[in-house]
């Protein structure tokens, strides 16, 4: 019995250390920037392999958000990112002719057409909002939340004020989420109003990474900035709005 209570003991452990291993390996693919394939790729899909390369960019001045929303879709659902990458769609075996640019750009257009009309992707109505002042923060959190949206499956989430006097709060909340696997869609502008919509995608230690839109490539934010109000990102400094998930 000592001999097979040894073996049970040594298996034990070992199957602890495989554990340990996965879960630290989930941990830093999440904390890890967007760029990487073996982030985003699942199965035999193929998805782009620098999805913040400058090839995804907002179509026009007013899809920030909506290209937010396209790019954290993405980053969530592997079959979809590989479509707008390849054009191949692997239920039908059909192969979109247009660009993984043009794809991505017409996705961003329909996004804003659905965020900002009378119901939103799962049908609920919703605050129509104009299309040239872009989109709202409560339509951008109804998508995230949605059956088949932007956001983690299965999860909802939430508008996130960020006060100008305690930023580091909102901070905190991101970091968690990204650790989490989510992606944050953040609003930012000036000390007046919101202006732009960038999406927080990973982040290490003190430093959040960020896709933008409107150059389509990623950058870095230090909590030390964010919590300065000295964003620089695309001419834009204060943190307004952040969509989180919601807890629990």
């Amino acid at each position: 019995m000592g001999n097979i209570d040894e073996a049970v003991a040594r298996l034990r452990d070992a199957l602890a250390s495989v554990e340990d291993l996965v879960l630290r390996s989930r941990r830093d693919a999440r904390r890890t920037s967007v760029g990487s394939v073996e982030a985003l790729a699942r199965g035999q899909h193929q998805v782009p392999d620098r999805p913040t390369d400058g090839s995804y960019v907002q179509p026009d001045r007013t899809t920030c958000g909506s290209s937010s929303l396209v790019m954290s879709r993405m980053l969530h659902d592997p079959a979809y990112a590989s479509w707008i990458a390849t054009g191949h769609d692997a239920g039908t075996g059909r192969t979109d002719p247009r660009s993984p640019g043009q794809r991505f750009a017409d996705e961003s257009l329909a996004m804003h057409d659905r965020t900002n009309g009378a119901t939103g992707r799962d049908g609920r109505l919703q605050l129509p909002w104009p299309k040239a002042v872009g989109t709202q923060p409560w339509a951008v959190a109804a998508e995230m939340s949605a059956a088949s949206g932007s956001g983690v499956p299965g999860r909802a989430y939430e508008v996130r004020t960020v006060a100008p006097r305690d930023r580091g709060t909102t901070w905190d909340h991101i970091a968690a989420a990204v650790d989490g696997g989510h992606h944050v869609p953040l609003y930012v502008g000036n000390a007046r109003r919101p202006g732009h919509v960038v999406l927080v995608i990973g982040g290490t230690g003190d430093d959040l990474t960020l896709y933008d839109p409107a150059s389509g490539r990623a950058r870095t934010v230090s909590r030390q900035d964010f919590s300065r109000g000295h964003l620089g990102v695309s001419g834009w400094d204060e943190p307004w709005f952040a969509v989180t998930p919601v807890a629990g």
